[in-house]
């Protein structure tokens, strides 16, 4: 069955264009090219217009630390937070270097686990450096 699942992750991958940076095969993260839809203001003054090219951030499920037994502790929190960074610095990085995303001042990523309600987890994405929004499906659905 984990094979059938991976294939199928791998098959969603190359269809949405998701990709490694330089075939790193360690990070925790990947990336996708995509447009903003809307005009963005940012918290920190930085703004992009519908259309902009934005680099979207992929959670690489397989790279993510093991959850252990009990759940999440302290132990596997602070693995998974030294790994967000070292990916986001990397990705940082790689911005820089890497001609196709030279244009690009917009970095962020949808995710399904992150509430309004769990301020916690709020507080960590802002803490990384990121502006928490609600989404809004092209089919209007949140």
């Amino acid at each position: 069955m984990r094979a059938i699942i991976r294939g199928f992750d791998v098959f969603l991958r190359r269809a949405s264009h998701v990709f490694e940076l330089d075939g790193d095969q360690t990070s925790v993260m990947r990336l996708q090219l995509a447009h903003t839809r809307h005009a963005l203001e940012l918290t920190d003054g930085t703004r992009g217009k519908a259309g902009d090219r934005v680099v979207l951030l992929h959670l690489a499920n397989e790279r993510v630390p093991p959850l252990p037994p009990e759940g999440p502790d302290l132990n596997w929190a602070l693995r998974m937070h030294r790994d967000l960074v070292c990916a986001l610095r990397l990705i940082a990085q790689h911005m820089q270097i890497d001609p196709r995303l030279a244009d690009i001042h917009l970095v962020g990523g949808i995710s399904a686990l992150i509430s309004y309600k769990d301020k916690g987890a709020i507080n960590l994405m802002e803490h990384l450096g990121f502006m928490v929004m609600p989404y809004h499906s092209p089919l209007g659905v949140r």
